[in-house]
């Protein structure tokens, strides 16, 4: 189930259940110049709203201390293959359209967040510089 909350924060959650286990996942999406204190407020509404899983999307790389404090938020345990999984994940979305995505548990694929099929490179169509 993916639904999505009003606000500024664009948080949207999306629950993943086994027979054993419901988990919450918020996804923040920001443009423009990010910084540690986005990742520690959206730290904090994590935490709040007891999600297991933050993933926070930007346009932006990532400065070392954004890392260090997504990492400070620790890890999950999946229910389904004994995955440990960063609670809080920063991903770009020069990343994410070369691949490296977020990391999700299995439990969540199974249960139904699908996964879109790998689509050929249409020749005709240009590249968007990433760099």
């Amino acid at each position: 189930m993916l639904c999505r909350r009003a606000g500024s924060n664009s948080l949207f959650s999306a629950m993943a259940t086994t027979s054993k286990c419901c988990a919450k996942a918020l996804i923040q999406v920001k443009s423009g110049k990010v910084s540690v204190r986005d990742i520690r407020e959206f730290a904090h509404v994590v935490e709040r709203e007891g999600a297991t899983l933050g993933l926070f999307l930007t346009l932006e790389p990532p400065t070392t201390p954004m890392l260090r404090e997504a990492e400070q938020v620790g890890y999950y345990t999946s229910p389904l293959g004994n995955r440990l999984l960063p609670r809080l994940q920063v991903r770009t979305v020069g990343q994410l359209l070369t691949g490296d995505g977020f990391a999700i548990p299995s439990s969540a694929l199974l249960m139904g967040v699908q996964q879109a099929e790998r689509v050929a490179p249409d020749a005709a169509q240009q590249r968007i510089p990433l760099d």
